[in-house]
């Protein structure tokens, strides 16, 4: 089995609480097979100072978990190479709260999702707000249950 995880929100020398959530779903993938993460950087920093992420390595072990931080120009209609691959996609709360209400956002949230192999929601509310707002219903999709 080949993975590769990818995601903005994971943890970094900086930051080492951002998209926590992320490690700990894959931290013990390792055990099955080889998980390469790419965390990319936004850049120019959007988020943060740019000086703090500036200091974020390009390659750094966290959790046993060899990670990439490339830096990622941030432009309108960037981050599409996903639609080479197949994915699976996991959808987190507030920020996907936040984010469906910004209209150029959202339809590039609504576009990823049509195309992922699967989707993740954190709840069956959640998953409900992603159909309101134009994501695709699977009727055997199934919100992650925490414990």
């Amino acid at each position: 089995m080949n993975v590769l995880f990818v995601s903005s929100l994971f943890p970094n020398c900086r930051d080492p609480v951002r998209g926590v959530f992320n490690l700990r779903q894959i931290r013990h993938l390792p055990d099955l097979c080889p998980v390469p993460v790419v965390a990319p950087i936004a850049w120019p920093a959007a988020e943060r100072p740019a000086a703090a992420l500036a200091e974020v390595p390009a390659h750094e072990v966290i959790s046993g978990l060899s990670v990439l931080h490339p830096r990622q120009l941030r432009l309108p209609g960037t981050g599409q190479v996903l639609n080479a691959f197949l994915y699976v996609a996991s959808v987190s709360g507030s920020d996907a709260m936040r984010y469906l209400e910004i209209r150029a956002l959202r339809f590039q949230i609504v576009r990823m999702l049509g195309k992922a192999a699967a989707i993740i929601v954190r709840s069956r509310a959640l998953e409900e707000l992603l159909i309101r707002h134009g994501g695709p219903g699977r009727e055997d999709s199934r919100p992650l249950q925490r414990g």
